[in-house]
């Protein structure tokens, strides 16, 4: 999905920064995928890690291709390295996780990297739109879901379409504790769609 005027990704840290009462200068950012700043934001595409950084922040970002000072990790492995492990005032997913094949080793990485009391930026496509982006969508329910499954406290939560094609649900989430829920309870507290399977399928 990347970061665009459309999508309101920008808007969404904006938001953390004020519900969360963040100080940027030094705020430690973890994102997943080596994402962009895409032209309708500046004119012209820039990475997103060149755009936070000059902002002040401690910019990481997880993605295979390395590309752009990407760590090469995949999110499908647990993430093990300790200078990375609840490390994070903010984690952000800005189209990235509904790509990753295995969907519970993700979202279980996705917590790791966040220190308690950080934050988690979600931007998710919802189910029965994107067509052809992704092999997993979510329900709107999706991010309250979450939330209850593994303790995170809700400070938003929205909605939002670029066209109806394109519709996607927003969560800003606070980690409250360190310990991430057993696939099995996890995986009946909520459901993944993967259309391409024409199917709900679990994570």
């Amino acid at each position: 999905m990347g970061i665009s005027r459309a999508n309101g990704a920008l808007a969404l840290v904006h938001d953390a920064i004020r519900l969360g009462r963040l100080v940027v200068t030094g705020l430690r950012m973890a994102e997943l995928g080596n994402q962009s700043l895409r032209k309708d934001v500046l004119g012209i595409q820039v990475p997103a890690k060149k755009f936070f950084t000059a902002m002040g922040m401690e910019h990481t970002s997880i993605d295979q291709n390395g590309k752009d000072g990407a760590l090469p990790l995949d999110l499908c492995l647990p993430i093990t390295r300790p200078d990375l492990l609840e490390s994070f005032d903010l984690v952000t997913n800005f189209g990235t996780i509904e790509h990753v094949d295995r969907q519970y080793p993700a979202w279980r990485n996705v917590h790791s990297l966040a220190k308690v009391g950080g934050l988690f930026l979600h931007l998710l496509p919802e189910t029965g739109s994107w067509p052809g982006h992704c092999p997993y969508r979510y329900g709107p329910e999706f991010p309250a879901a979450l939330a209850r499954c593994c303790a995170y406290e809700v400070l938003q939560c929205s909605r939002g379409e670029i066209n109806p094609d394109h519709r996607f649900s927003t969560a800003i989430l606070r980690k409250t504790k360190s310990d991430f829920p057993a696939e099995e309870v996890f995986s009946s507290a909520v459901t993944i769609d993967s259309p391409l399977a024409g199917k709900r399928a679990r994570p």
